[in-house]
């Protein structure tokens, strides 16, 4: 049996138990231990943590796509992350731990440019700021998260 398989299995016999033996209702904390599990199932079949190095183009910041014409790159190497905000070019360090993500403080060139261009820049730094963890999922997509909220969505620029 896969791992996944015996990991759902044992997340459900322990609610099971739980809640037989005791006497906890289905709205208490037996469900609240499936739901757990199926998310526990559902993040390890749909989501990993692999190397960050290389390119990543940019696809989303904090809850909407980008504007036409905007070009949000990203590039890690090095403990470094450097790229393009749409407008103006970045570099900074990056440290990463296992999921964890911890970006120093950025420099930045001093280019101008169309304002919805430069309000995408603007909005890809400041959620940069706040990012402290990664998930790169099973098909390739890199989320940057701030705690719990997603910020940054992008794909592999480099993928050959």
């Amino acid at each position: 049996m896969e791992m996944v398989g015996v990991l759902t299995f044992s997340m459900i016999a322990l609610a099971g138990a739980l809640w037989i033996g005791g006497g906890l209702s289905p709205s208490g904390p037996a469900t609240d231990l499936l739901t757990s599990a199926e998310g526990i199932v559902a993040m390890t079949e749909q989501e990993t943590t692999t190397s960050l190095d290389g390119t990543w183009s940019v696809t989303w910041i904090a809850g909407a796509d980008l504007p036409d014409g905007a070009q949000v790159v990203m590039h890690f190497a090095g403990g470094m992350l450097a790229g393009s905000g749409g407008c103006r070019g970045y570099q900074g360090e990056a440290t990463v731990e296992g999921d964890r993500l911890n970006l120093g403080e950025m420099t930045f060139d001093n280019e101008e440019c169309a304002p919805e261009l430069m309000r995408a820049d603007t909005d890809f730094m400041r959620a940069l700021e706040v990012c402290d963890r990664f998930v790169i999922g099973a098909d390739g997509t890199l989320t940057l998260y701030a705690q719990t909220l997603e910020r940054v969505k992008a794909r592999r620029a480099d993928a050959g």
